[in-house]
């Protein structure tokens, strides 16, 4: 039977985001964080929080990731999909992700789900697609 661990993994993912400014982690237990591959959100299922003025914003960013995690702990359970989260200024961007090894078809996926940028998780840097994310799906 597989365990799942939404709210262990959003702590994780929070201290991630506190100390390195980002995560990639799967909610499923003994499943490690992928070192390698693109990273690329999930259609219809990112979620900003803005920290603008926020107090505490660690504790705040932990209950969002936790929120989040739980309400899609179905889909994040699924094969190949981790909880992405990163920070962006004052703006929690919060996704299902998928890891592909290639760059292109990253960037392809990228663009045709309108995301911002990619996220090279190899070299630990971000890749620019151009979208215009402003809508909450989730």
């Amino acid at each position: 039977m597989t365990s799942i661990r939404p709210i262990g993994t959003a702590l994780q993912v929070a201290l991630d985001v506190a100390v390195k400014g980002g995560s990639t982690r799967s909610i499923v237990a003994g499943v490690r964080p992928p070192t390698a591959g693109y990273a690329v959100s999930l259609a219809n299922h990112e979620h900003t929080v803005s920290l603008a003025g926020v107090s505490k914003r660690n504790g705040y960013v932990l209950g969002a990731t936790a929120n989040y995690a739980q309400r899609h702990a179905a889909i994040l359970a699924q094969p190949g999909h981790y909880l992405g989260a990163w920070l962006d200024g004052e703006t929690l961007y919060l996704d299902v992700t998928q890891v592909v090894p290639e760059r292109a078809v990253a960037l392809r996926l990228g663009a045709e789900r309108n995301q911002l940028a990619v996220f090279d998780l190899g070299a630990g840097e971000e890749i620019k697609v151009g979208g215009d994310v402003t809508a909450e799906a989730a």
